[in-house]
C-alpha cells in the first residue's frame, strides 16, 4: 500500500509530489482530485469527486468527503500505464 499524501498547495503538488500524492481542487464545483499515479510512472490524473454520491455514477467518483484520508467508492484505472486499484482510507491499494 502507498500513502496518499495530500498537498494543500497546487504548485507544491506539481513540483514536489511523488507517487500516490493527491491534491483537492476546492475551487471547482463539483470538486476535483488530482493525483500522481501510485505505481511511480509519473502520470498525473484528474477526476471529479462528489461526496456521498451513488457509486458508479457517470462522470465522477463517489467520495467519503475526507481530504486527508479519502476513500473512493469505485476502483481507479490509470490508462497511461495500466495501474488499477483502490484509494481507501488515504492509502492506494493495487488490484
Amino acid at each position: 500500500m502507498i500513502r496518499a499524501i495530500r498537498y494543500r498547495d497546487h504548485r507544491d503538488f506539481r513540483e514536489k509530489a511523488h507517487k500516490g500524492a493527491i491534491f483537492f481542487d476546492v475551487t471547482r464545483d463539483p470538486m476535483a482530485m488530482l493525483f500522481l499515479c501510485p505505481c511511480g510512472c509519473g502520470a498525473y490524473s484528474r477526476i471529479t469527486v462528489v461526496k456521498d454520491a451513488e457509486p458508479d455514477a457517470p462522470a465522477f467518483w463517489a467520495w467519503n468527503g475526507s481530504l486527508n484520508d479519502p476513500t473512493l467508492a469505485s476502483p481507479m484505472h490509470v490508462t497511461s500505464c495500466g495501474w488499477r486499484g483502490w484509494l481507501r482510507n488515504g492509502y492506494w491499494e493495487a488490484a
